[in-house]
């Protein structure tokens, strides 16, 4: 299945907490298909702040989307292995459609999954009809970062289970 087409079979009826990466990777991994890093890093921190991954025998995307978690990219197709100009300019090209979705999708958090692009996705969060939405940063889980990025996430999601964004069990 396609990356969208599989992206769009896990999206929840009431998003609660938008995810924001910067792209699909270019080798093929996808989030949605349970087999990057983000997804693995991404369920370590979900498993740490208390939650079971498995809600009623289901997987951890099953849950994720139960909890109205959902994972858009800023740009849309690879950029990974693009650097410079082309790659900040393409950022900037997916900026409008994250306006759009943000605006459609009303999330009640936005969590921005890489650092380098907190830039455009706050200002995306900023001129949507949300502009006051709450949105953290973590580092993307690569390069050295997947401690920090499961601890970041961890209390992130700690504070969401406290400020009850999600669901109880």
């Amino acid at each position: 299945m396609l990356p969208e087409k599989l992206r769009l079979t896990h999206k929840p009826d009431l998003v609660r907490v938008l995810f924001v990466g910067e792209s699909a990777p270019a080798g093929g991994t996808f989030f949605y298909a349970s087999d990057s890093n983000l997804y693995k890093y991404t369920r370590k921190a979900f498993e740490l702040a208390a939650f079971s991954p498995e809600v009623g025998g289901g997987t951890f995307l099953d849950f994720f989307r139960w909890q109205g978690c959902y994972l858009l990219d800023l740009c849309e197709g690879p950029v990974n292995g693009l650097y410079g100009k082309t790659r900040r300019s393409l950022r900037r090209e997916g900026v409008p459609r994250l306006i759009k979705s943000v605006n459609e999708l009303e999330p009640s958090r936005v969590v921005v999954v890489m650092k380098g692009i907190q830039k455009e996705v706050k200002a995306a969060v900023r001129a949507s009809c949300h502009p006051d939405l709450e949105v953290s940063v973590v580092p993307f889980p690569a390069q050295g970062h997947q401690r920090r990025f499961v601890h970041e996430l961890e209390q992130i999601l700690r504070g969401f289970i406290s400020e009850g964004v999600f669901l109880q069990k």
